[in-house]
């Protein structure tokens, strides 16, 4: 039965060397497949690394705008936190309202357009 195996799969280095190849690519704790999901893994963190270091870059920025420029301050804080100025008045339209309402084709000219919810 040994005879019927080719010589170059009973040597003994060849032996070795598929037991070396099998015990690194799937018994040892650092394999092939853990190496390349963590390979991959890797690239996905290193792509958001870059995307928040632009965006630490970007809000540095504007906080710079905030602290040492009025406009951009008061501008910040009438959007944000509706704050006005004396003798002022703020009116807030609800956008939400005006999108959820349908408009109705109008059909007849004595009908005027109806939304109802």
């Amino acid at each position: 039965m040994w005879e019927r195996i080719p010589s170059i799969f009973r040597n003994k280095y060849f032996i070795i060397s598929a037991a070396f190849i099998i015990w690194i690519g799937f018994l040892d704790r650092n394999n092939l497949v853990y190496t390349f999901k963590n390979k991959r893994a890797l690239g996905k963190l290193t792509e958001e690394k870059g995307y928040y270091i632009n965006e630490i870059e970007s809000t540095k920025k504007s906080l710079h705008d905030l602290r040492y420029n009025n406009r951009t301050f008061e501008k910040f804080a009438r959007e944000h936190y509706l704050l006005k100025r004396e003798k002022e008045e703020i009116f807030l339209i609800d956008e939400t309202e005006t999108k959820n309402q349908k408009e109705i084709p109008i059909a007849d000219s004595s009908v005027k357009n109806i939304n109802k919810k």
